[in-house]
C-alpha cells in the first residue's frame, strides 16, 4: 500500500490563513515555503507572537479542541 500525500494549501502573500475566534476546521498545516506570522488582538492592539517558516508547524490546537480560533495566521 503506497501512503497518501497530504492535503496542500497555497497562499498568497498577506492572506490570513485562518482568524482569532473563528470556528477551528480540524486541520494543522505545516509550512513548505514562506512564512507565516501568528498574532492576536488586544485592546484593538494587534500583538505579533512568532513568525513561522519552512519546516515549523501551527493550528495544532484545532486537532485537539473544539474552541474558537485562539490566533490569526496570516502569511
Amino acid at each position: 500500500t503506497q501512503p497518501q500525500a497530504l492535503p496542500t494549501r497555497t497562499a498568497s502573500p498577506g492572506e490570513i490563513i485562518f482568524a482569532e475566534g473563528s470556528t477551528g476546521n480540524p486541520f494543522m498545516y505545516v509550512i513548505k515555503e514562506g512564512s507565516v506570522e501568528i498574532s492576536i488582538t488586544r485592546d484593538e492592539r494587534k500583538i505579533i507572537l512568532s513568525t513561522l517558516g519552512r519546516g515549523q508547524f501551527f493550528g495544532e490546537m484545532a486537532l485537539l479542541s473544539t474552541e474558537p480560533r485562539s490566533a490569526t495566521a496570516k502569511r
